[in-house]
């Protein structure tokens, strides 16, 4: 895997996180893990009745979505050729049924907890760099809260 090397971004890579060379390997790692449980989630049953939840809420609410993929995609469509205020009284509807529904099939913690899950047992191999990479993030996050104060 190669490192990006120089520049300005990494630079401001190296000051957030620490060692740029090493967040680009830990970082790439841990994103390249997705496509490896992605398909096992989506097919776990605790996802899909969970999923459907969230369609019937949407359905029920006069919004009919197969899935938040579905939304977007629809949801692009639609608002194309609207004008912009009415895009957006459009978008802040759709936003408001989305997260209710969201929050009240459990759609979100079902999600969260499965991946958190899949990805666990995916990185297992990968344990190291995984932590590493949970590290850095935190260094990050205390080093742009020190910045923006």
């Amino acid at each position: 895997m190669e490192t990006p090397r120089g520049g300005c971004t990494n630079e401001a890579r190296a000051e957030l996180y620490g060692d740029a060379a090493i967040w680009y390997t830990a970082r790439r790692t841990v994103e390249s893990a997705l496509p490896l449980y992605v398909q096992a989630l989506k097919q776990d049953e605790r996802f899909t009745k969970a999923l459907r939840r969230w369609a019937d809420c949407m359905t029920r609410a006069g919004r009919s979505f197969d899935s938040p993929d579905d939304l977007r995609q629809k949801r692009a469509a639609a608002v194309e050729e609207m004008p912009d205020a009415e895009a957006d009284a459009f978008d802040r509807k759709l936003a408001v049924t989305e997260a209710t529904c969201t929050v009240e099939s459990s759609l979100g913690k079902v999600l969260r907890d499965l991946e958190s899950e899949y990805r666990a047992r995916t990185l297992k191999p990968y344990s190291e760099q995984w932590s590493t990479f949970r590290k850095m993030r935190l260094h990050a996050l205390r080093q742009a809260q020190g910045v923006l104060s």
